[in-house]
């Protein structure tokens, strides 16, 4: 049948879908599709599912967290073919085909889920040779559009841009936890391409690294990690000598979170009702640590995306009484509580931290109640005098976010982050505070 030319009466509802090819270095990951599925039950197909959005790649990698239980973390784009139409011959719907391929490390366990029957590595030589059947149309062909994989170069540079788009849409990580998954990439890639010319690896780290370094405008964090990367990856003699350098700088990073976290909770007193704001990993450590201590954790859920019923769901989960509330109510509840404690994403030396909008109000109803205001941020959030390309710029989301079908003549604003002036700060607290 002639999918270009369709005979009069075929129903042609073209749906654009991904199909991920999973790759260790040696074989290809493979799903036998499931009986409960729609279309094409018992047929062998990559990873795919129906595109959302415009980002194909972006999307696979939903779609194979969902189907194998691999992480983004794991996965590296490896290579992406042109697109190619399939058709379902039982019903006229045509298909869109993106085909991606990703690596992982040899022998990185896999898990089906409901749309699967079973998982199964394959060897290449099997593609190629199209023994797989019954395949969905056109399996091989999409297989054929990736193989065979990126070079390096070409490889490192793809998979740092997919990550600049994961962080720049991340609505669920602190500053601290975002740069740090920044820095495992570059540490991921420098592992994976061990091998290669150092001379070409290096060009193209410094590459992902300088794109990655202002990934989050508001963030210092990023900013910082990713200067030290890249003046460990001009001081190292190899790949080899690299990972180690960054390896000690995720590691220091990650310690000076536990210190500071440690140093502050020592630091509440028995019976302390404590309020904050949203999401930080470094509020969540602290209030973990002083959870025998407290008598309440008053939530603001941070809103229009309210991270901070994620933090809620922690702090109980580790046994903490939580309250949570919309931060419009932190004024009538200031009262209740004896302390303040915020994050930051970013401090500014005698201006104050750019940290969660809603912060700044807090701080301030606070301030005019008496009532103490802890922001913690580790050294790597403060913005450095050297660094001569810093501009403050307040992050905006989507107006979609806070109203999803507002009239045509409504300006929404969705701005995230804003400064809480030194002023309003009782004490700002960084790992080496005593």
């Amino acid at each position: 049948m002639d999918i270009t030319n369709p005979s009069p009466g075929e129903v042609q509802a073209v749906r654009p879908v991904v199909t991920a090819f999973v790759w260790d270095g040696q074989r290809v990951l493979v799903s036998q599709r499931s009986e409960d599925v729609s279309t094409f039950p018992d047929h062998w197909a990559g990873i795919s599912g129906y595109l959302e959005g415009s980002d194909p790649a972006a999307w696979a990698v939903v779609e194979i967290e969902e189907e194998t239980g691999l992480s983004r973390e794991q996965l590296t784009l490896r290579g992406a073919g042109e697109v190619l139409e399939a058709l379902d011959t039982s019903t006229g719907q045509r298909f869109v085909v993106h085909p991606l391929l990703f690596s992982v490390p040899p022998g990185t366990p896999v898990r089906p889920d409901w749309e699967s029957q079973r998982l199964e590595w394959v060897s290449v030589e099997q593609m190629l040779q199209r023994r797989l059947q019954p395949a969905v149309p056109r399996l091989f062909e999409a297989f054929e559009a990736i193989w065979p994989p990126w070079n390096a170069e070409r490889s490192i540079v793809a998979d740092g841009m997919l990550t600049h788009r994961f962080l720049v849409e991340d609505r669920s990580l602190g500053a601290g936890e975002l740069a740090r998954v920044a820095g495992a990439e570059i540490m991921k890639l420098a592992e994976i391409f061990a091998d290669e010319e150092f001379a070409t690896l290096r060009e193209a780290l410094r590459r992902v690294i300088d794109d990655l370094a202002h990934v989050r405008p508001s963030m210092a964090t990023p900013t910082n990690l990713m200067a030290d990367m890249r003046n460990a990856l001009e001081a190292a003699e190899d790949a080899s000598d690299f990972r180690q350098w960054a390896l000690g700088l995720l590691q220091r990073s990650r310690a000076a979170e536990s210190r500071l976290a440690e140093r502050v909770a020592a630091r509440i007193h028995e019976q302390t009702r404590v309020m904050t704001l949203g999401y930080s990993n470094t509020v969540l450590q602290i209030l973990i640590e002083a959870a025998p201590r407290l008598d309440n954790v008053v939530v603001c859920e941070g809103r229009p995306l309210c991270e901070g019923r994620q933090l809620a769901e922690k702090l109980v989960a580790a046994g903490v009484k939580v309250t949570l509330i919309t931060e419009a109510q932190a004024v009538q509840r200031m009262l209740d509580v004896d302390l303040i404690l915020l994050g930051a994403d970013c401090v500014l030396p005698e201006r104050g931290v750019i940290n969660k909008i809603g912060s700044a109000g807090i701080a301030l109803a606070a301030h005019q109640h008496g009532k103490p205001v802890w922001a913690v941020a580790e050294n790597l959030k403060w913005v450095r005098q050297e660094d001569p390309n810093f501009s403050l710029v307040y992050e905006e989301g989507a107006p979609q976010e806070v109203w999803s079908d507002s009239p045509d003549k409504v300006s929404v604003l969705n701005v995230y982050f804003e400064l809480v002036p030194q002023a309003w700060i009782s004490e700002l607290i960084n790992e080496d505070s005593v």
